[in-house]
């Protein structure tokens, strides 16, 4: 009978009510675009379980109690006939991420920054669409599952059409993308280095050449692409943390920042997470135990940490803010965290391309055994010339990735 009490309960819970969307489909376990019996008759297998027993899932447990019981029926009764603004969105279920066709799902992917580059619009080398096409056929013969790219607005100076056309193909190559609206360093973007005084007031106005503050422009580009499920999330910094003297307030002053952007995007855009993009080694406004008040936020739904540091080691870092700590820190918060950068010169470390991927190799899964749900190599090959952190399709690293 105990099984099959939620059944009961959410049948006494139908009542007539007026069809409105739910938003992101929490309770579409069947991703049928509607909160119906199916979806409890799924959520019954859960009942009463708690985190660690057998069947136990995150996207079961409606009400974050870390067990699924009546109250989560009883929102689903809350649901039931509602049509939900679904689709193949990736989401947060406590440390993991979910998408309807993997419950359980991770990413293995590339950085390539400057993709969007095409004349003047963007920086260093410009792509023709043919060049694109090819760059995507490469990295899916890897099973790249993610690109990170910058999407600045000098990448969007002449409008979005450029990036919509890289959203088609990356599509085509079943492919998400990962844009990261602006730089904490004076590359590819406006207003230099950013300082404290940006976090503070200079992002609320246009800076530099913009015509847009980033709040603005945020918004602008959260609401165009707001049912795209080719974005795997939004990322509002690449780098986060002030430039020059780190004062006391900068925690602060970050904090409020990533939480007004954050927030802002949100309340246009309820179907894509948001990362507020940090390299997680000790920086200005995150170090320590600030790290992890920035990625308590609400508006917050996933941590990220940059590894470019010593490369024989799967978990590097200090006491204080190596790798270790910001796993333990996210799992404590509840929260997935994902490598957005990692990389290893072949010619500053003195190793061979073999060497390289077998340090990957190592670091990769690792990280994946640890719970991290995402991993992105800094970077797959530019369209001209090679930088030491770079690695193309003949390399072993090439293999490595597809391994994941």
């Amino acid at each position: 009978m105990t099984r099959f009490l939620p059944l009961l309960i959410f049948t006494l819970l139908l009542l007539p009510r007026p069809a409105h969307a739910v938003g992101s489909c929490e309770g579409d376990f069947i991703d049928n675009d509607i909160i119906n019996l199916s979806d409890v008759s799924v959520m019954n297998a859960a009942y009463n379980k708690g985190e660690g027993d057998p069947g136990y899932h995150p996207r079961f447990d409606l009400n974050d109690s870390n067990t699924v019981n009546l109250s989560d029926v009883s929102i689903m009764g809350g649901w039931y006939n509602q049509p939900c603004e679904g689709g193949d969105f990736v989401e947060a279920w406590g440390q993991t991420l979910y998408t309807p066709e993997n419950p359980d799902y991770t990413f293995t992917g590339v950085n390539r920054y400057n993709l969007l580059t095409v004349g003047s619009q963007g920086c260093y080398s410009s792509w023709t669409e043919a060049q694109i096409e090819t760059w995507f056929g490469e990295i899916e013969q890897q099973e790249v599952e993610v690109v990170r790219l910058w999407l600045f607005q000098d990448f969007t100076e002449d409008g979005f059409d450029r990036f919509d056309y890289l959203l088609n193909v990356a599509e085509d190559h079943n492919v998400r993308v990962i844009p990261v609206l602006e730089n904490n360093w004076t590359h590819c973007t406006e207003g230099g280095d950013k300082d404290e005084d940006w976090y503070n007031t200079g992002y609320l106005s246009p800076y530099g050449d913009y015509t847009l503050s980033l709040k603005d422009y945020a918004e602008v580009v959260g609401d165009r692409y707001k049912n795209d499920t080719r974005i795997a999330m939004w990322q509002i910094m690449n780098e986060a943390g002030p430039v020059g003297t780190c004062s006391s307030t900068a925690d602060e002053t970050m904090l409020a920042m990533a939480d007004d952007i954050a927030t802002a995007i949100q309340a246009i855009d309820v179907n894509h997470l948001v990362s507020f993009g940090t390299m997680g080694g000790g920086q200005c406004g995150a170090s320590g135990d600030e790290y992890e008040t920035l990625h308590a936020l609400d508006s917050i739904d996933i941590c990220e940490y940059h590894d470019y540091n010593d490369i024989t080691d799967p978990t590097p870092g200090d006491q204080w803010n190596g790798l270790q700590v910001r796993l333990d820190q996210c799992e404590g918060l509840d929260k997935p965290i994902f490598i957005g950068e990692a990389g290893m010169g072949l010619v500053e470390e003195s190793i061979t391309a073999q060497q390289r991927a077998d340090y990957f190799e190592a670091k990769i899964g690792a990280f994946y055994n640890a719970g991290g749900v995402g991993y992105l190599i800094w970077s797959y090959r530019d369209v001209s010339g090679s930088d030491d952190l770079d690695y193309g399709p003949t390399d072993p690293l090439a293999g490595v990735v597809g391994g994941y």
